[in-house]
């Protein structure tokens, strides 16, 4: 989580989280999404509901829809968004059971703390390519 708190390029985290959650065969890689505000800035985790969005309606599998899906509502817990919560779980489920009541009231009441974007403090190459070419903060 440091690394990607530190690296510039989100867009690449976003893509190679993005592969993560998609090979979540034991179902254990949400916890990687727990806490994401603290390491990507708002604009790459909407990128993020965005790509697990559109590999959700890409499955015919139910399932393997609300894989997807369950992702979703976990980026929208991160973004502090009731309205996506609510939409990703009528989309999954049809209707909203007492445990989302719950959630989406939470939501409503918790202020949102989001990480702005900020510089890179890892020296280069913070990527395993080695095409990051921020510079050590001194």
């Amino acid at each position: 989580m440091g690394f990607a708190k530190n690296c510039p390029e989100n867009e690449w985290i976003v893509t190679e989280l993005f592969k993560l959650l998609g090979d979540d065969g034991y179902g254990v890689r949400d916890t990687l999404l727990e806490g994401a505000c603290a390491y990507l800035p708002e604009a790459a985790l909407r990128s993020l509901v965005e790509l697990c969005q559109k590999a959700s309606q890409s499955e015919g599998d139910e399932g393997r829809k609300r894989h997807w899906l369950i992702f979703v509502e976990l980026l929208a817990k991160e973004l502090k968004d009731p309205a996506l919560f609510e939409q990703t779980r009528m989309s999954s489920w049809g209707k909203l059971n007492p445990a989302a009541h719950l959630r989406l009231s939470h939501l409503l009441q918790e202020p949102r703390r989001l990480r702005p974007p900020g510089p890179c403090t890892i020296p280069p190459p913070c990527r395993q390519d080695g095409r990051c070419s921020a510079q050590k903060e001194t």
